[in-house]
């Protein structure tokens, strides 16, 4: 028997069992850290979820999507609107992501409960602002690349370092919970630091000045280093073009941990090449993974992580509490 027919009895077998049973069936989707026996190990700690409910777990997408027609509750690393469309048993939906794309949660009926996870990853995501402000602000990402060489160069690397890093001016686009945090950890490292949002009462006190929506160049124009941590909607896809990020300083170093397509890679890619700005550390890509082909592999001034700075993989016992908190909520109508 081949896979997918052994995916298919499955799915069969589920169908006749929704038909016979009365008791409400969640779907949770797998990956190699949310494995089923950690789901398993932490379902047993909620008895009042174990007790009432059937659990089906997997890490199949074909199979998902034909199971997710026939679930009350849903937990899924990304969203589909196939999951909720065909759907008149769903009740709740809990997204595995921090940020929400494209007001997804609007997207979902009204008689279902939207969640998605909490700012776990704030402080994590923090660090590694701090690792990509040194490692391109120092141009470490050139002494690996001749570590990876052999070659012991010294002026590939200092012919390129000016002021102490410390001096710089830091400017967070972006000031919901993780920007706001970024703002007050690098703060307290003792840079200056700057926030623009389109919320215009957003106020702290690390924060040395905040420019409203609207004066985004006037905001651009006084920084070293951009940290984006926006959420992508139709107001900021594709926001930072050629047009915009040419307002950067010659320079300045540009840090996306926000959503690929905020930033147009093209246009991103023409700047760096035309010394427009100074370089990028980029976590997050319009396509994921990285394809092979891609142009930002090979250039010397981009640093490329494969979206880690806040992976949800770092904190799988706590999100699946969370989950099972508000699948307990969820069975109380609470």
């Amino acid at each position: 028997m081949s896979s997918k027919d052994a995916i298919i009895k499955l799915i069969q077998k589920n169908e006749l069992r929704y038909q016979r049973t009365s008791r409400k069936t969640v779907l949770i989707q797998l990956n190699d850290y949310f494995s089923k026996s950690s789901w398993q190990s932490a379902i047993n700690k909620y008895p009042n979820v174990s007790s009432k409910l059937d659990f089906i777990f997997t890490k199949n997408k074909f199979q998902f999507i034909r199971c997710a027609g026939y679930a009350a509750c849903i937990f899924a690393f990304n969203f589909n609107l196939r999951f909720v469309e065909n759907n008149r048993r769903l009740e709740l939906f809990y997204l595995g992501q921090r940020n929400v794309d494209n007001n997804i949660a609007n997207l979902v009926s009204e008689k279902i409960k939207f969640k998605n996870i909490p700012p776990f990853g704030k402080n994590i995501i923090a660090e590694y602002c701090v690792f990509a402000i040194f490692t391109l602000g120092r141009n470490l990402q050139i002494a690996i690349k001749n570590q990876v060489r052999k070659k012991w160069n010294q002026k590939s690397i200092i012919n390129y370092f000016a002021d102490p890093i410390i001096r710089k001016k830091v400017g967070i686009a972006g000031l919901g919970n993780v920007g706001l945090y970024i703002a007050e950890y690098i703060s307290n490292m003792g840079f200056e630091v700057y926030g623009w949002d389109s919320n215009p009462n957003i106020f702290s006190q690390k924060l040395k000045e905040t420019f409203a929506e609207s004066k985004l160049v006037d905001f651009l124009v006084k920084l070293d280093i951009l940290i984006i941590a926006l959420p992508l909607n139709e107001r900021t896809e594709n926001l930072f073009n050629y047009e915009i990020l040419s307002k950067l300083k010659k320079d300045s170093i540009l840090i996306n941990i926000g959503r690929g397509s905020i930033v147009n890679e093209d246009d991103l890619l023409r700047c760096i090449k035309n010394k427009k700005i100074g370089g990028a550390v980029l976590d997050v890509f319009q396509t994921e993974p990285l394809k092979y082909k891609s142009k930002f592999w090979t250039e010397d001034n981009i640093v490329i992580t494969p979206h880690i700075a806040g992976n949800i993989n770092y904190f799988v016992k706590d999100i699946q509490n969370d989950f099972l908190k508000s699948v307990e909520k969820w069975i109380k109508n609470e």
